[in-house]
């Protein structure tokens, strides 16, 4: 999925002239920290809510903040990934879609995003979940994918977390079948650490909890 396919219709955007007080109104009104600043459809930048609370004058416009607009912004052919990137880099709640002459086109927010990975095959597919532990060193995923095919299963799946000062990285699969058990033995096997397992009913239950949880913090 593009960036473009992710944009919000309904997040407006403002123009510099727009008074701190209403952006603020608006950032509660959209459960944002950041809006969108743009003058003749041209993208000067993010507007923050921190920036606007600091603002010498609160009551005035939003002309004296334009040197302090973050400037980010993703091209609306950049994957979701490099959204999620976007949002995380720049530590934004929403980031706008521009073109390369700073047009723009329209905003996502971090709640657009976890609709779609909450609708991601990986996340909604049938399946168990299994959290391996390893050395950077020791990492292969062909090795890995051939010894879950050996059990008459497919990775549907994976992705990785590390810590910068470690050796070691944490792999999570998400796998086709419920019933682990066999896959389990065939890693313990070949002497991989299994950290944690999920079948199908507590794999579907924990993530819709933990995004559950999430959607409900965001909304507050």
């Amino acid at each position: 999925m593009r960036a473009k396919e992710l944009i919000v219709e309904d997040i407006p955007a403002i123009p510099p002239s727009f008074l701190a007080a209403q952006a603020l109104d608006l950032m509660d009104e959209y459960k944002l920290t950041h809006l969108p600043v743009v003058e003749n459809n041209v993208y000067l930048g993010m507007v923050s809510e921190d920036g606007l609370l600091d603002a010498e004058d609160p009551t005035g416009t939003l002309e004296p903040l334009r040197n302090q607009l973050n400037p980010n912004g993703v091209s609306p052919e950049d994957h979701v990934f490099e959204v999620i990137r976007a949002l995380s880099n720049h530590q934004l709640s929403a980031v706008p879609v521009i073109t390369q002459k700073r047009q723009y086109l329209g905003t996502t927010t971090v709640q657009r995003l976890m609709q779609v990975i909450a609708e991601m095959p990986v996340v909604e597919g049938p399946g168990g979940i299994l959290i391996l532990e390893l050395n950077v060193n020791d990492y292969s995923l062909s090795e890995i994918a051939r010894l879950v095919e050996n059990n008459d299963a497919k990775i549907l799946g994976s992705f990785i977390t590390r810590s910068p000062d470690s050796t070691k990285m944490e792999l999570t699969l998400k796998i086709n079948r419920p019933d682990l058990q066999a896959i389990q033995k065939t890693f313990e096997r070949f002497d991989y650490t299994i950290t944690d397992a999920f079948d199908q009913s507590d794999a579907f239950e924990d993530l819709k909890s933990r995004y559950d949880l999430l959607m409900n913090y965001l909304n507050m």
